[in-house]
């Protein structure tokens, strides 16, 4: 776990959202992977100052110097040993303590959540242990890094948990492809597939990594209702009832009669078209395959 240069660059614009690093939890002991030069830079476009707070910046060693130039005034860090350091010893699988509640303005998972295996478990505690005002930011595996983990994450997951009835509201979502080792690497926002009423997918060749940033807005029950996937949302919905039979039906028919008079291999070329205009490129060489009016090139 590890905070490249990218990474880094995100950090600090996300003060830009209003993001208060002042009292700071890592999931893990990030490493950090960023210069102070990097740094001096980022100081100067997203706060106008370029004063480096700290100046112990040691390649491969850890993040606490990034944090106090992101203006932490505590920085802790929650791994499930000892080994790395970390201040406070917590397995995510398990529910935190009363004491551990409302802590914290800000909590960053550089590459965490993926490796615990009770997944809801370990978002609830990082939503518990935010303050009111505070942010949820998570940097995690989305596509093309099976095995490095236990799951790899979709944008949709987190519009759902972090959502107004869970007492959150999403700052930003975004993917970018690769390592995160290039400050140049373009990232581009994501649409809430409950927003354009569609599944938002990708395909990529390359790594991808999903960037999420979540204020929470107001304390209250979290998973009162489970979390579900937008498209069947909208199908299962009650006042919809009447007109979605009635349109499965009918879409039903429509497949049975279009498999028994099209030829499969007329069926396959159709198909072909159709998925080239569905996930057909644009600008995005080098990232993924994805509907142009799903995302949106972040300039930052």
């Amino acid at each position: 776990m590890g905070i490249p240069t990218l990474h880094a660059k995100i950090l600090f614009y996300s003060k830009t959202l209003g993001v208060s690093f002042d009292q700071t939890l890592t999931l893990g002991r990030q490493n950090l992977y960023v210069s102070k030069k990097e740094v001096r830079r980022y100081l100067r476009r997203f706060t106008n100052d370029d004063f480096i707070a700290e100046n112990e910046f040691i390649y491969d060693a850890y993040s606490e110097p990034l944090f106090k130039n992101l203006g932490a005034n505590l920085i802790d860090s929650m791994d499930n040993s000892t080994y790395e350091g970390a201040t406070a010893v917590h397995d995510l699988n398990q529910p935190i303590t009363e004491n551990m509640k409302n802590q914290y303005t800000a909590i960053v998972d550089g590459g965490t959540c993926e490796h615990v295996f009770n997944f809801p478990a370990a978002v609830k505690n990082c939503m518990q242990m935010l303050r009111v005002g505070g942010h949820f930011i998570s940097f995690t595996a989305a596509d093309n890094m099976c095995g490095h983990g236990f799951y790899q994450f979709s944008p949709e997951l987190f519009f759902r948990i972090f959502s107004y009835d869970n007492g959150f509201d999403i700052k930003l979502m975004a993917m970018h492809a690769g390592d995160g080792s290039k400050d140049s690497t373009n990232v581009y926002t994501v649409k809430d597939p409950d927003d354009v009423k569609t599944r938002v997918e990708f395909e990529s060749k390359k790594g991808l990594c999903l960037i999420v940033v979540a204020e929470k807005i107001k304390d209250t029950e979290l998973f009162l209702n489970h979390p579900q996937q937008s498209d069947y949302s909208r199908v299962w919905s009650d006042k919809d009832t009447e007109t979605t039979t009635s349109s499965a039906d009918n879409v039903s028919a429509i497949r049975a009669l279009y498999k028994r008079k099209i030829p499969l291999r007329i069926r396959n070329i159709i198909y072909g078209i159709y998925h080239r205009i569905r996930y057909r490129k644009t600008d995005y060489r080098g990232f993924a395959k994805v509907h142009k009016k799903f995302v949106d090139k972040l300039d930052f």
